[in-house]
């Protein structure tokens, strides 16, 4: 298998609430899978975590995402996170360190997208684009974005 061709950027997405997003995440997958945009390694083509503020939380997340690895050394697919306010709060923690290098192992081979809710201040999002490896912000709503995904 060959490795995943990264053709789009890793996203950060402001939601209202982390109910519909891991229909996004889902959505994308299906859209990259039927234009054949990258690599799959897994019956799953997406991965869904809520990410709170314990290190654990963490390593229970990467050990899923390496069991998920089926064809390839590494998972290739869509890896939605949602980012808990508390976990926003500690980015600058050993926790939040944990977690953006955990983020940037998984990132070499799969598309991420951060969740974040719609009040987070714009330092922590600054802090992700700068800290987490070709991370841009989502240019419309999580609503928007569905729908234009899934039209395609």
């Amino acid at each position: 298998m060959k490795t995943t061709k990264k053709i789009q950027p890793n996203s950060l997405m402001s939601v209202k609430s982390f109910t519909e997003t891991s229909d996004i995440s889902r959505n994308i997958a299906e859209h990259f899978k039927s234009k054949s945009l990258i690599e799959f390694s897994s019956r799953d083509i997406y991965l869904q975590f809520r990410i709170k503020s314990t290190k654990n939380c963490v390593d229970v997340a990467e050990l899923d995402i390496i069991s998920n690895k089926e064809y390839a050394n590494d998972y290739h697919g869509v890896i939605g996170f949602e980012l808990e306010s508390e976990l926003l709060e500690q980015l600058h923690e050993d926790v939040g360190k944990y977690f953006i290098e955990m983020v940037n192992r998984v990132a070499k081979n799969a598309n991420i997208i951060l969740y974040v809710p719609v009040n987070t201040i714009e330092s922590k999002k600054t802090y992700l684009l700068e800290n987490v490896n070709n991370l841009e912000i989502a240019k419309i709503s999580e609503v928007e974005y569905a729908k234009q995904i899934k039209s395609i």
